[in-house]
C-alpha cells in the first residue's frame, strides 16, 4: 500500500517512517521465523542446528536491530502529534524536513 503511488507517499515523513518500519520488521521476522537453523552445528542442547558462527551472528544482527521498529513506531506517534499541533504555526514544509532530519538521525 506505501509503494503504490510511492512519488507523492514517499515525500511525506509520515510514510517514510512506515516504510522504515515495516522494512526492520521483515527482517528480524525472516530471522526470528529461521529459529534455531542459524545456530552453529554441534551446539550442545539446541534442536537441529545448521549454521555456521556467521549466519548465528547475521541473524542475531537482525533480531537486534528489529528495536528499530518500536522507535519508529514512537517516531510517528511524535511526528503526527506535532504535525497536527504544528500545521497551524509553521509550513508543512519546514516541518517535513526538520522532523525527517532529527527522527531518522535519533
Amino acid at each position: 500500500m506505501i509503494l503504490r503511488d510511492r512519488r507523492k507517499k514517499l515525500s511525506k515523513p509520515y510514510y517514510r517512517l512506515l516504510f522504515a518500519m515495516c522494512v526492520f520488521d521483515i527482517f528480524a521476522s525472516v530471522a526470528l521465523g529461521l529459529s534455531t537453523w542459524p545456530i552453529p552445528e554441534g551446539s550442545p542442547g539446541v534442536y537441529d542446528p545448521k549454521g555456521t558462527v556467521g549466519t548465528c551472528s547475521a541473524q542475531a544482527f537482525f533480531i537486534q536491530a528489529n528495536i528499530a521498529s518500536p522507535v519508529y513506531n514512537f517516531m510517528l506517534s511524535v511526528c503526527e502529534y506535532n504535525i497536527t499541533i504544528m500545521m497551524h504555526l509553521i509550513s508543512f514544509h519546514v516541518i517535513n524536513d526538520f522532523l525527517t532530519q532529527l527522527l531518522h538521525h535519533l
